[in-house]
């Protein structure tokens, strides 16, 4: 399960309730919708060139980036647990791509730290 999906689970004891919903959310209409409203937030944040919005988009089915996510952002605390809002899924992806960024930067730098010299 996606996690905007996740979010929007109805937290139910009822096994039945529960997959008839999950049955029911992974229709074109449903994955078009939050493809839209994430491309709308990244709109908001600055993104608007489609190759950007793909690359992002891309990212956040990364484990790797899930695992980023739980350790560097922060979420509202209500009385059923913490919930992460879209917006700040979207912020996460645009703070995890310039990770990325820099510590590719960083792997570059350093393996021209350790090129031989060219006495030539």
């Amino acid at each position: 399960m996606c996690k905007m999906c996740h979010d929007k689970a109805p937290d139910t004891t009822s096994r039945e309730l529960f997959l008839r919903w999950v049955s029911r959310q992974y229709d074109s209409n449903r994955l078009k919708e939050n493809y839209d409203e994430m491309k709308k937030l990244l709109h908001d944040f600055g993104v608007d060139s489609d190759e950007d919005i793909e690359e992002l988009m891309k990212l956040f089915g990364r484990i790797d980036f899930k695992d980023w996510m739980r350790k560097n952002i922060g979420m509202h605390l209500g009385p059923y647990g913490g919930t992460i809002k879209i917006s700040t899924m979207v912020a996460a992806l645009l703070e995890y791509r310039n990770h990325l960024k820099r510590r590719n930067a960083d792997q570059s730098n350093q393996k021209q730290l350790h090129l031989p010299f060219n006495d030539q």
